[in-house]
């Protein structure tokens, strides 16, 4: 659902150059939609002002900010905004963007370090898409960010950000968003990946089952074939539904999509009668009679 003109938000810490003295430079458009959406607000936003009832920050209200949509034509406002909410995105845009940081005194200078993190599905954790530190001086700032998403990225995809800023050797704030592109599955050529992925290695665990020795090292084998091959056909059913905007990038499924299938596997290729010709029945005792 795409937010209301002055309603969502997206922000959380401070890495505008006008804004602090950094030791070394910011990267805020990394390959991949991490990059993409950090440069939305041209970096995680600041902004002052009283606490809200909802509030991407935490504390509420020393952390927050405002980014204006030009073509999309709609306003984010970190303090009005729910981190459970999902933003939806152009793929394509140019934010212009304001910020504050309530609390430090202004004009003087202060140690300053923080990150950004795109969170993967367990067990990855989370991986860092920009970080900082240095001095800062200023206690606010704001400028414009252009950006522009490349085909490849999926859109309908929840991803989620999170944002941690420290003053000094004290954590001052952390923020969480969840971000989406608008489109569908079909709009990135991943998906196409997503169902010949599921399709071959569905179609390869069912030929896995047929024919199966009622025993035997064979067995065994075929068994360990079976968990490779329904471990993949997990991990590309969760892919495919994550890809459908199912499920989030977050989401513990992937993993769980793939154990099921390993599990799964092993018991179907190890197991299974499908396909097995039948045994014939033994042929009856012949008595001393001949009959």
């Amino acid at each position: 659902m795409c937010p209301p003109p002055g309603s969502a938000t997206l922000a959380a810490v401070p890495t505008n150059v006008s804004e602090v003295a950094v030791s070394r430079p910011l990267t805020r458009r990394r390959i991949g939609y991490a990059g993409g959406a950090l440069a939305l607000a041209g970096g995680f936003l600041l902004a002052g002002g009283p606490a809200a009832a909802a509030d991407l920050a935490d504390p509420p209200g020393t952390c927050a900010g405002t980014g204006a949509f030009r073509d999309a034509g709609f306003t984010v406002v970190s303090t009005g905004a729910d981190p459970a909410d999902v933003i939806e995105i152009p793929r394509a845009d140019q934010v212009a963007w304001t910020g504050e940081v309530t609390g430090p005194e202004p004009g003087q200078p202060r140690p300053i370090a923080g990150r950004i993190a795109l969170e993967l599905p367990a067990p990855l954790g989370q991986v860092t898409v920009d970080e900082w530190d240095g001095t800062g001086v200023n206690l606010a700032a704001s400028g414009t960010e252009p950006y522009d998403l490349p085909g490849l990225v999926p859109a309908g995809v929840v991803f989620t950000l999170h944002a941690e800023h420290r003053e000094g050797d004290q954590v001052f704030c952390t923020g969480t968003a969840q971000l989406r592109i608008a489109g569908g599955p079909f709009d990135s050529p991943l998906v196409w990946v997503g169902l010949a992925g599921t399709a071959l290695t569905g179609g390869l665990l069912l030929l896995a089952g047929r024919n199966t020795p009622p025993s035997g090292g064979r067995r065994a084998g075929r068994a360990v074939t079976g968990g490779l091959l329904g471990l993949l056909f997990g991990w590309f059913v969760g892919l495919t539904l994550l890809l459908f905007g199912l499920v989030s990038l977050a989401s513990p499924l992937i993993l769980l999509a793939g154990l099921a299938g390993l599990v799964g596997g092993v018991a179907w290729a190890g197991w299974s009668g499908w396909g097995r010709p039948p045994v014939p029945a033994a042929p009856a005792p012949v008595t001393a009679d001949g009959r």
